[in-house]
């Protein structure tokens, strides 16, 4: 089932005087924003004298349907050893199985046995929801990859003998991996958290027991490590205040930020863009996903109300719709489907083309003053007007900070509307080159965010060599020597 399989260099002895096991859920080749923050980590940390391995999921046991770039793989540092192990599918398997009971005959038979029930089957299939997520899907839906990567991850930990093990999240349940990997080998623990876990606002909805079990779990984790890492000041403070027992200092932020190498790309993509481009409709440009409370609804009626006033404003999303009828619907009901395009996903490059094509990117972050999305560091390299669709917290925060644009409320057409404008009637060079972009470069440099990391992960550093809970003979075993490697063949992806 795991064979091993060609990949970008061979496999050889951890040299270095530093070795860290990076546990990444999201990675290449999907496309997902968590992978692009360890791809960032892992292209500087060598650098700085650590050498690093990376348990990931195979993107062919995703649960749902996600990008894939294969170019991806080539950001992957040559020195970086990478292995990829599968997932079970419970829910999936249950879905399958009711499917099945639904199409039979028998079901056919029941489904016309009259509706004096049709309340109390609605009750009860709520309760039974309730019990489905709670025992396959707490603390998410990826709960099925955490025994398999528990066991790659006692292999990994055998074959390299990391000094630090670090967990990056969402999925929590990727969490629970690093949890018992520490527990069964003693060796630190840093947790880095993307989003919210337990606090959530959009886990309000859940059952009382799912909230419950999900405070459990998270306090279980946070209390185990040696250290936990937070995207945003804000949800820094919020663990701080939650977990007022453990030292402060034991929570830092560490900020998303962006690639050079990136920021190289797209300066050659929008200077072709700039020369090429004579629409006189002024274009605005989302990548992501519209979900849960990333509801456009808001920005459609501002488009609306500016093409009656004569102003000609488009509308372009790239990226997953979970519930298409609900988007769908606000299109009709503000009459913009002659100024709107919803799109799929599209491989990075070239939705990075889209972005360079446009007048203005969308930075949409309602009702979750926690949370910065990553892709607002990447929208700051084409040096185009942002419109930030966010209430007060973090993202507005960096946005008035660094003057990268302008901000309204996502549910206030009429802030929209003017925020819209102010962008419009701005130089065509905003937002121009100030002090504060300058500032915004350098603080979010992939180099400059991997140096905190590194210092986080340099005070973790064991005085002797690791030791582990295990037995003797499962840590200890010798190391593959890179003359080994070379015999047995390029193993530096594992699947």
């Amino acid at each position: 089932m795991d064979e091993p399989s060609s990949t970008n260099t061979d496999e050889r002895a951890s040299t270095k005087s530093r070795r860290l096991l990076l546990i990444s859920h999201p990675f290449p080749p999907r496309v997902q924003p968590g992978g692009f923050r360890s791809l960032r980590f892992l292209r500087y940390l060598p650098k700085m004298g650590w050498d690093t391995q990376v348990l990931t999921m195979k993107h062919t046991s995703a649960g749902r349907p996600i990008p894939i770039d294969e170019k991806l793989l080539q950001m992957v540092p040559h020195s970086t050893h990478v292995e990829q192990t599968g997932a079970w599918r419970p829910y999936s398997y249950l879905v399958q199985a009711i499917k099945r009971r639904r199409s039979s005959p028998t079901a056919s038979q029941d489904s016309h046995s009259g509706t004096a029930s049709v309340h109390n089957s609605s009750r009860w299939k709520q309760r039974f929801d309730h019990l489905r997520n709670l025992i396959l899907a707490t603390p998410d839906s990826e709960i099925g990859w955490i025994f398999p990567a528990i066991s790659r991850g006692l292999t990994m930990i055998r074959r390299f003998r990391p000094h630090v093990m670090m967990v990056t999240t969402p999925p929590h349940s990727a969490q629970l991996v690093g949890y018992f990997l520490k527990q069964l080998t003693g060796i630190p623990l840093v947790l880095d958290f993307r989003d919210p876990w337990s606090r959530a606002p959009w886990q309000s909805s859940d059952s009382w027991a799912r909230r419950f079990t999900n405070r459990t779990l998270e306090s279980l984790c946070v209390h185990s490590a040696n250290h936990i890492l937070l995207n945003t000041t804000q949800l820094r403070d919020d663990f701080r205040a939650y977990y007022s027992r453990i030292p402060g200092p034991r929570f830092t932020t560490l900020m998303n930020g962006y690639d050079p190498d990136l920021k190289d790309v797209i300066d050659g993509l929008t200077a072709t863009c700039r020369e090429n481009n004579i629409d006189r409709t002024w274009r605005l440009v989302h990548a992501g996903g519209l979900y849960g409370q990333r509801n456009p609804d808001g920005l459609f009626a501002a488009i609306r109300t500016l093409n009656d006033e004569g102003i000609s404003v488009s509308f372009e999303h790239y990226g997953t719709i979970p519930d298409e009828s609900l988007v769908y619907d606000s299109i009709r009901r503000h009459q913009v489907e002659s100024f709107v395009t919803l799109s799929r996903p599209l491989p990075h490059r070239t939705m990075l083309e889209r972005l360079a094509l446009s007048d203005g990117i969308l930075i949409l972050q309602p009702d979750t003053h926690l949370q910065v999305p990553s892709k607002l560091f990447e929208s700051m390299l084409f040096n185009k007007p942002l419109l930030g669709l966010c209430g007060p917290g973090a993202t507005r925060e960096i946005m008035e900070t660094y003057g990268l644009g302008a901000v309204a409320m996502a549910n206030n057409p009429g802030e929209i509307k003017c925020a819209i404008r102010s962008l419009i009637e701005a130089p065509s060079n905003m937002p121009a080159e100030s002090r504060r972009q300058a500032d915004a470069l350098h603080d979010f440099h992939a180099r400059s965010l991997t140096q905190q990391l590194h210092e986080a992960l340099s005070r973790l550093l064991p005085s002797h060599p690791p030791q582990s809970n295990l037995p003797h003979s499962l840590v200890h075993r010798p190391q593959a020597s890179a003359s080994e490697a070379d015999q047995n063949g390029n193993r530096h992806v594992r699947r």
